[in-house]
C-alpha cells in the first residue's frame, strides 16, 4: 500500500488507533496518550485491549485548541 492509499485509507475510517491519530494531529504517540489520560481527548473503548479515537473528537480537540488561542 503506497502512502496515498494509506492516506486515503485513513481519512475513509471514523475510529483511529491511537498511533494514527497521534499522526494526522502531527504529535507524538506519547503525547497523544497523555491527551487521553488528561481528559483533553476523548476516545472508546472497542475491546478490552483496543482503545480508539473517533473523527469528531479529533475536531473537536482541534477547535478547542482553536478556540483558547487565538494564533491558530
Amino acid at each position: 500500500m503506497s502512502n496515498s492509499d494509506e492516506a486515503q485509507s485513513l481519512a475513509d475510517r471514523m475510529l483511529l488507533r491511537p498511533a494514527e491519530a497521534a499522526k494526522i494531529l502531527g504529535i507524538s504517540r506519547s503525547t497523544l496518550y497523555q491527551l487521553l489520560a488528561s481528559g483533553e481527548l476523548g476516545s472508546c473503548q472497542v475491546a478490552q485491549r483496543a482503545r480508539r479515537v473517533s473523527r469528531a473528537q479529533l475536531v473537536a480537540f482541534v477547535e478547542r485548541l482553536e478556540a483558547d488561542n487565538d494564533s491558530c
